[in-house]
């Protein structure tokens, strides 16, 4: 039990030196854009080659984002993948 007693103090000190970490003192640097970007250049089909899977997507292979430009100027994307049976 007396053991006990002593972590308590080193264990707050020890979660105030790693939430401090988390700290910052300075904002970080605005992003700068570009001036032009090519859009049509990326209209297509891409495959995705790294990805963070979600539950739509859990055991899906040889997927591809298909980029398309709308009549109203926005970019359209649909997730393609083949379809798997068994």
């Amino acid at each position: 039990m007396k053991n006990m007693k002593a972590m308590i103090p080193t264990c707050l000190l020890a979660s105030l030196m790693l939430l401090c970490g988390c700290m910052t003192t300075s904002k970080p640097a605005p992003l700068r854009t570009v001036n032009h970007v090519d859009l049509p250049r990326f209209m297509g089909d891409w495959y995705v080659i790294g990805t963070i899977p979600w539950m739509v997507e859990k055991n899906n292979v040889g997927t591809m984002d298909i980029y398309k430009m709308r009549p109203d100027g926005r970019i359209g994307i649909t997730y393609a993948f083949p379809l798997v049976s068994g």
